[in-house]
């Protein structure tokens, strides 16, 4: 099992490795916060009770007139999760904001694969916002050309 000093040591790296602006320990808690952009700031929780990182992020909030559409397609998305990667959305409350999450093993995880894995995260988080906040007359209802966006890769 790796240490919570190890794994505090593997974010921290994971700043300047990606890019992001800022990487937060809450000390005393199993949680981190990653800030890649003005608009995706990435949670990390610990569950050691699973061996596993639970990466999570707010996406958007669907526009009314679209919910029930969105609602059904992310439905439809959390049935791909053997070829999403394990990736799944959820809701903060009702009628709220779209989360998206990951769980990620804890069993041989490197820097390198935490960076390619919050990379590919954060443009799922892109693609999503952009998806969920479309109108649905201006074709919000067809996913991107780059199946690869909704997928993430480690």
């Amino acid at each position: 099992m790796i240490e919570l000093d190890e794994l505090n040591a593997l974010m921290t790296e994971l700043g300047p490795k990606l890019d992001a602006l800022q990487v937060k320990h809450f000390e005393g808690k199993n949680f981190w916060t990653v800030l890649f952009d003005e608009a995706v700031l990435l949670y990390v929780d610990l569950d050691p009770a699973r061996q596993m990182l639970v990466v999570s992020a707010d996406v958007a909030e669907p526009l009314p007139e679209a919910r029930l559409a969105r609602y059904e397609m992310i439905l439809q998305y959390n049935n791909l999760w053997t070829e999403t990667g394990g990736l799944r959305m959820a809701l903060d409350s009702p009628e709220g904001v779209v989360v998206l999450l990951v769980d990620v093993p804890l069993a041989g995880i490197t820097r390198e694969t935490l960076a390619t894995l919050c990379g590919n995260f954060v443009e799922a988080v892109h693609t999503w916002c952009e998806i969920l906040e479309r109108p649905l007359d201006t074709g919000g209802d067809t996913p991107p050309a780059d199946e690869d966006a909704f997928i993430v890769r480690v």
